[in-house]
């Protein structure tokens, strides 16, 4: 079976990839004045906004070809076996198919833009380990450098999945996101209505949860348009500062809307980043069931567990890194606290 990178839908995505990867987010929403409205899906509760990504229509009918190339519809198909499925109108199947158009966009920003991570920055504290349930779903699931074949996949599989909830973010990585070297696509995640409103007087005003949505609306902006060193220099910036006070922008991300964090938008969320993380390994052939990666450590554990239980302090046969710091372990188990 020819590797995805080899086949002709992945090839066209890499000769599309210099138009958009020098492409400005700026350029592009004053291109297209209805693109904020025109990028987004809706489903099971959430509401999703994708415009914030470096994609056109082209982009976005490249992947599609991919994905049919992939045999996605074929694999949706298969998953929900003995429901009506229309595999046969692409628009439904994928354009409005929201996980769907999630793992794409992975796909877009992990391989064609170089992306090696996502983050997660859900703007709701009961979200706070949201981010290290989606680690062990996609890194485990994708993480995997061999495909179904047997042969080397030819092509970055899984990115690194990490994240904290809203503000708490914004004063510790944040600045790596606007002013770092390294792409980091963002998924911010927030709601219409907080489970802990501040508004006592029965009316819907509440001014805690305004200014929280503010926050994660403004990130997303900054991140996309940044600030150019015009604008910085109209603020009466000092010219020394003027380079320090600049934001590139162009940084892609995605914003999912539901009405409250409840049972049942979880639900819908856990699903989406699901079918997101199963679109990802159709499209690169792996199997994201199984996890051999996690096996070889078990083992090799199961073998130093038994030496450090022996109170005799066997010789070891590891590599001589690992037999020192078995070594110096049982040298401080032995010396009082």
């Amino acid at each position: 079976m020819k590797a995805v990178s080899t086949r002709s839908a992945w090839q066209a995505l890499v000769a599309h990839q210099p138009h958009m990867g020098n492409a400005h987010l700026r350029d592009l929403f004053a291109a297209d004045p209805e693109r904020g409205t025109r990028w987004t899906v809706e489903a099971a509760g959430l509401y999703l906004d994708y415009s914030k990504n470096r994609i056109d229509g082209e982009t976005m009918g490249l992947l599609a070809a991919l994905a049919r190339d992939r045999g996605l519809p074929e694999h949706i198909a298969a998953m929900f076996r003995g429901e009506a499925i229309n595999t046969t109108e692409q628009r439904a199947v994928l354009a409005q198919n929201m996980p769907a158009l999630m793992g794409l966009l992975a796909v877009w920003n992990s391989n064609f833009l170089g992306a090696g991570t996502q983050a997660v920055l859900p703007y709701a504290q009961y979200l706070s380990r949201f981010p290290a349930y989606l680690q062990q779903l996609t890194m485990e699931s994708n993480g995997k450098h061999v495909p179904l074949d047997g042969q080397p996949v030819g092509c970055e599989t899984s990115p690194i999945v990490w994240g904290e909830p809203g503000t708490n973010g914004q004063h510790s990585f944040y600045q790596l996101l606007h002013q770092g070297t390294r792409l980091v696509p963002c998924d911010f995640i927030g709601f219409g209505h907080s489970l802990n409103p501040m508004g006592t007087d029965g009316s819907r005003a509440d001014s805690q949860h305004d200014l929280l949505m503010a926050n994660l609306f403004a990130q997303s902006e900054a991140l996309a348009f940044g600030k150019t060193a015009s604008e910085v220099r109209v603020e009466g910036v000092e010219e020394a500062l003027v380079p320090h006070r600049v934001f590139e922008g162009n940084r892609p991300s995605n914003t999912i809307l539901a009405r409250q964090l409840t049972p049942h938008a979880l639900g819908a969320l856990v699903a989406l980043y699901e079918h997101s993380v199963f679109t990802q390994g159709v499209i690169w052939g792996i199997d994201y069931f199984d996890q051999w990666g996690v096996e070889l450590g078990k083992v090799l554990a199961e073998r130093t567990a038994a030496e450090l239980a022996d109170t005799g302090n066997p010789a070891l046969a590891h590599d001589s890194s690992t037999n020192a710091l078995i070594q110096r372990y049982r040298q401080l188990r032995e010396e009082r606290p």
